[in-house]
């Protein structure tokens, strides 16, 4: 039977391979043909989700083992239980990759806004890389843990994957942001709560400024804004790494002039105290600011200082090289706006003042945007500062898109700020069967001189659906790039949106790509028998979506091997639940036709329970197999539960000891452990640290049949107390050996 089983699938995957799957190469070279219109569209085609119940009720339930989320749940991966009929041994089950020991400790170490991002980066690093960095995270002590663990969970696996990431410029780039806090009389870190005090702590910064009336105020940065805008050591698109100023930047690598200390220097300290021949330097110039800005227009705010030092520091020209790297921006002294926006963002980060770089790609032009309250305008070479209409109205230019540039890549629009006249261009792409495509790339295309040159990118949400907001006047043409395909197929090729683009018009257009997606065609069975004494219970909320795309430019890698991008959005996501038997769960991840003894489908909740099947084995799982590309944040748990009241009845006898997850977990100062045995016997109930060393014995010798709790207090054989950090508790019988893993946080 499972030769003929392997058979099959071996057939089914080989149909699989032989469909034709679409091109999913990049294309971001400016040129290309326009080769039709994209098909106008009233409505996108959506898929809606629901809360799905099968309530039971029964008194006394024990939780044999469980599966807690709080995670990024990629496309195509799942986690859950496995039970095995001939040892009776539930385990867990994922292809979502592991997490060595270490990385669990560095998770529970971070705050809890950052675990599921750590979690999600963390899991795809070999387990050398992952002990790299979660080393790092673990050696790192307050106040700078939260921005050395938010810097790692949001680098790229590609990057943390090469030799060009070190740790030490991780550590060197939170602790740089206390030291120039220390000297910085404009603005002020505060740590809200600690990784000891607060599960939740954050750090963000608060400013002094001069309003329109002269009156003082203070501000206080967001959160994100503060990790994003000020933390992240990436500015666009250059390797945060150490760099030699002295060494011409490579055109082509970008990475040529990357050295180890002391030789390299990283840009945070680097351009801080630098001095070439006679230049000011800006750790001097920002000393003597009060305020980091004077909207009255008086004179010594941070905003002014840096624009002064920027425009005595560097000339706008360029010769042949084009740098990424600031270090080397400053070396060189000169570039276009290219150099200017990378070094105007670098110079406010120094400055604790956040900053992000704006992008107009189809009119070949980048600038700037500091924050006080909302987004300013900024593009110090030309001295301008809350002008954003300028290059409308003064330069003349009509606007494609308008695009700020996030520190992993990702590309949000900005026109309405720099354009009066403004367009709407929503696309939605389906597959053939019209059911939407997650994680799609759309590259949107506008002329330029009679040729089609790059304008912005978007990735398309669970929905099918990408907008984009463009400024007036302009010739529009759009692709979509998927894992399923491409529309259109052929690369370089693009269908036009409009041709004269109207203020305050909406286009709506569908991409239809000639493939289908991998929704399983699932059918409900009965399973033979059900264990009346055994069950499934799954509380989960897929309460957010996570877009998903390869980032269009980051040194890192070439045009076919581009790092991931994650961006949480407010959108609900969806999940699905499936109850199987092993031979319908392989087909089912192989998106072919399953039987399920219990499915849920595309749901932003699942909150159910089942009777599981009764002496066969089965699987139980929370999936994201239904999209492509784009992740679901899922919370909440899935449980494995017996009926322990039911004794007199043989098949509801607990037939193995079960040890059940310590609560709470993280825990200070105590936990209680729970641990089932079926009949008396011999058990041994231990604690051990993370090198196997004994550290308490809780029980030892003959225990009658039942549940029994045990409390542990964090103190050793001797009553000492033990340090932070992962322990294991074991229980051993003459059978068995059972363990699970906790985590002290002091």
């Amino acid at each position: 039977m499972k030769a003929i089983l392997s058979i099959v699938i071996l057939l089914s995957v080989i149909v699989c391979f032989a469909v034709p799957r679409g091109m999913t190469q990049d294309n971001y070279l400016d040129g290309g043909t326009i080769v039709g219109r994209a098909e106008p569209v009233t409505s996108p085609h959506f898929q809606q989700g629901s809360i799905q119940t099968n309530p039971q009720s029964r008194d006394e339930w024990v939780t044999v083992d469980s599966l807690h989320f709080d995670t990024l749940l990629r496309a195509g991966t799942y986690m859950g239980l496995q039970y095995s009929p001939i040892n009776h041994t539930v385990s867990n089950c994922t292809n979502y990759g592991e997490l060595i020991p270490a990385s669990v400790t560095a998770i529970q170490k971070s705050p809890s806004w950052v675990r599921a991002d750590l979690g999600n980066i963390l899991s795809q690093l070999t387990s050398a890389k992952q002990e790299i960095w979660a080393r790092l995270i673990n050696s790192t002590v307050d106040p700078y843990i939260d921005e050395v663990a938010f810097c790692v969970a949001h680098s790229s696996v590609q990057y943390l994957s090469t030799n060009y990431a070190n740790p030490q410029l991780m550590t060197e780039n939170a602790q740089l942001i206390y030291s120039m806090d220390a000297d910085l009389p404009y603005v002020e870190v505060i740590d809200h709560g600690s990784s000891t005090t607060d599960d939740d702590y954050y750090t963000t910064t608060r400013y002094r400024r001069i309003n329109a009336d002269s009156t003082v105020s203070y501000v206080d940065v967001p959160r994100d804004i503060y990790y994003w805008y000020i933390v992240h050591p990436k500015i666009t698109d250059e390797i945060p790494a150490y760099i030699n100023p002295a060494v011409v930047e490579s055109n082509s690598s970008h990475t040529n002039n990357i050295a180890a200390p002391p030789t390299g220097v990283f840009w945070r300290s680097f351009l801080y105290t630098c001095q070439d021949d006679t230049l000011p330097i800006l750790r001097d110039a920002l000393m003597n600011c009060q305020t980091v800005r004077n909207w009255n227009g008086a004179p010594g705010d941070a905003i002014n200082a840096i624009t002064n030092w920027i425009d005595t520091t560097i000339s706008f020209t360029s010769n042949t090289e084009r740098p990424h790297q600031p270090v080397r921006i400053y070396r060189k002294h000169f570039g276009r706006c290219g150099e200017h926006a990378d070094y105007t963002a670098a110079a406010a980060r120094l400055a604790l003042i956040p900053c992000t770089s704006i992008g107009a790609y189809s009119v070949d032009h980048t600038w700037n945007e500091f924050w006080d309250e909302d987004w300013i305008h900024w593009e110090p070479v030309n001295h301008q500062i809350n002008t954003p209409l300028d290059y409308e109205n003064g330069w003349g230019w009509t606007f494609g898109s308008v695009f700020e540039n996030r520190s992993d890549g990702f590309l949000t629009p900005v026109t309405p700020r720099y354009s009066q006249g403004i367009s709407t261009i929503n696309i939605v792409v389906t597959d053939s069967l019209q059911n939407p495509v997650d994680g799609a790339r759309i590259l949107l295309m506008a002329e330029k001189d009679g040729s089609l040159v790059f304008d912005n990118e978007g990735v398309t949400k669970n929905d099918g659906t990408c907008t984009f907001i463009v400024g007036e006047g302009r010739h529009y043409a759009v692709r979509a790039d998927s894992p399923i395909g491409s529309m259109p197929t052929m690369t370089s090729q693009y269908l036009d949106i409009t041709t004269n683009s109207v203020n305050g018009e909406v286009y709506n257009n569908q991409l239809t790509i000639p493939n289908t997606m991998p929704i399983v065609n699932v059918t409900q069975v009965t399973p033979p028998s059900v264990d009346p004494n055994s069950r499934i219970v799954v509380d989960v909320d897929a309460s957010q979506q996570v877009l998903c795309v390869p980032v269009i430019w980051d040194d890192i890698t070439g045009a076919l091997s581009r790092p991931n991008l994650y961006k949480t959005i407010t959108e609900t996501g969806t999940a699905n639940f499936q109850l199987m038997d092993p031979d319908n769960f392989m087909f089912y991840q192989l998106a072919l036709t399953a039987d399920a003894f219990n499915y849920v489908a595309n749901s932003i909740a699942i909150s159910c329970m089942y009777n599981v099947p009764s002496n066969s084995e089965w699987y139980a799982s929370i999936d994201n197999l239904n999209h492509v590309r784009n992740c679901q944040y899922i919370t909440g748990s899935l449980k494995f539960q017996q009926n322990s009241t039911a004794v007199s009845d043989p098949v509801s006898v607990v037939r193995i000891p079960s040890l059940a997850p310590n609560y709470p977990n993280p825990f200070n100062p105590t936990t209680t452990i729970e641990y089932q045995i079926p009949q008396a016997m011999d058990t041994d109930l231990s604690i051990y640290n993370i090198r196997g060393q004994k550290v308490r014995t809780l029980q030892h010798g003959y225990t009658n049949a039942g549940t029994f709790k045990f409390v542990w207090d964090g103190l050793n054989e001797n009553g000492g107390k033990v340090s932070s950090g992962v322990y294991f508790y074991r229980l051993d019988t003459a059978k068995d050996h059972l363990v699970r893993k906790m985590v002290l946080m002091k």
